[in-house]
């Protein structure tokens, strides 16, 4: 049986039922995984939009990769690569990110007992790095953006460390590619998919689905593929378009999707040249308001570069690029419980303006020692290095006081850690943060 016959028969077979990732093993090159480390990822639901479908009087659905078990798409490409390197033997492995890759990496990484060492830029979520720390990831800061973590990577890489970067190891894409099987399997494909785009690696991963399927003849024309960057940060919108930057270095806040150099750039172009797709920006106001609209119409809290999506209809229903005939599917690509302004967000509302600046001060500081205990120096440097110095202890003073953090003396130092009853009032905040 040829490779074009095995797939036709493995993804017809599938139809009609539920599926999880590793139901389409046999379809991944080059791995065959003596052990599949899975936690349950793949199997995401496409749902019907309903508030938004109403807002913009078109036939969205939305592919809700927040569902997968570190709540973001990369678990596709954790699971195969991480079974791919028990296979091989691998004990030690490194991935270069902006956040998601690196939460999923360090969890399968814990779940196969290997060790996990993750890159991460000085401008990362901090509710990702929670992730890294929790599931025993080892975390070193290299840079400003993902790329530079990158460049380091590759030099751990010689030094007998497997890469799992997905920029550095097609592997990973094998794992993606499945949010395209899905797709089609749970309603066939659609008019247009709608997705964020950073490194440009998600959009060449439906591609390569999408190029399977047609090959073997289960699809006879694809879908347009419409990626979506910010304004502040739109390499490859800038090199498809001929145009240069209009605001400088690349700084948005949607970190999930802020690369300066996309290792898929020229990938991610031909992918939307040759579904007829495009790629289009927005700004990061319209991004942030975008993610309210999407919790608060669809019951969804999406990370920034998720929102951007929904930031993208109004664009594309103007520009006559989206209308009410079409079938359209939003793929959202993490939640927005990693983000780290949203404590910010949460705050600059009316219904907690009376609790700035004093209350968010300290939450920061709650959420800098969720990721490990710390001392006043390194606190007031990450958190509050344009007030005084002793301005610091003020706030660690009155946060021990109500038994939110508790202190210890180890040499010459005092170590503060985030107690039980700080941790609960966090993840109060954030669940209060959904209703907003």
């Amino acid at each position: 049986m040829s490779d074009y016959d095995k797939l036709y028969e493995e993804i017809a077979k599938l139809r009609g039922k539920p599926v999880k990732l590793w139901d389409f093993v046999s379809l991944f090159p080059y791995v065959n995984p003596k052990k599949i480390v899975t936690l349950g990822e793949g199997g995401t639901p496409l749902v019907k939009s309903t508030g938004l479908s109403e807002r913009y009087k078109l036939n969205l659905l939305i592919k809700d990769e927040t569902k997968n078990p570190t709540n973001s798409f990369r678990d596709r490409a954790a699971s195969v690569a991480i079974s791919h390197s028990l296979t091989l033997g691998i004990k030690n492995v490194v991935c270069a990110t902006n956040g998601n890759m690196g939460a999923s990496v360090a969890a399968y990484a814990s779940k196969a007992k290997i060790n996990s060492t993750i890159i991460v830029p000085r401008n990362v979520d901090l509710g990702k790095l929670a992730q890294i720390s929790a599931f025993g990831g080892r975390v070193i800061t290299v840079g400003e953006t993902v790329d530079d973590a990158i460049e380091y990577a590759k030099k751990l890489e010689k030094k007998n460390m497997y890469p799992l970067t997905p920029e550095l190891n097609p592997i990973t894409i094998e794992g993606q590619k499945t949010i395209i099987y899905e797709i089609f399997l749970q309603r066939g494909i659609p008019d247009f998919i709608v997705l964020p785009v950073g490194s440009g690696s998600t959009l060449y991963s439906l591609w390569k689905g999408l190029q399977e399927l047609k090959d073997v003849g289960l699809i006879d024309a694809y879908p347009r593929l419409i990626g979506v960057q910010s304004e502040l940060c739109a390499p490859i919108y800038w090199k498809l378009e001929d145009s240069s930057p209009q605001f400088g270095e690349c700084n948005t806040k949607a970190l999930g999707i802020l690369v300066k150099n996309p290792y898929f750039v020229n990938e991610a172009i031909d992918a939307v040249k040759q579904t007829n797709g495009t790629i289009t920006i927005v700004s990061d106001n319209d991004i942030n308001e975008a993610e309210r609209l999407t919790a608060k119409e669809e019951g969804l809290f999406v990370e920034p570069a998720s929102a951007a999506v929904v930031a993208a209809l109004p664009r594309l229903i103007k520009q006559g690029v989206l209308d009410k005939s079409d079938s359209v599917v939003l793929l959202f690509t993490g939640s927005g419980l990693k983000a780290s302004y949203i404590l910010d967000t949460l705050l600059s509302t009316e219904h907690f303006s009376f609790l700035r600046p004093r209350v968010s001060t300290k939450i920061k500081i709650l959420r800098f020692l969720s990721l490990a205990p710390s001392y006043g120096y390194e606190i007031w440097k990450s958190v509050l290095p344009n007030f005084k110095f002793q301005a610091i202890y003020q706030h660690l003073s009155e946060l021990e006081a109500r038994g939110l953090i508790i202190s210890e003396k180890k040499g010459r130092r005092k170590y503060y850690s985030i107690t039980k009853k700080g941790l609960q009032l966090l993840s109060a905040i954030e669940e209060i943060a959904l209703l907003l």
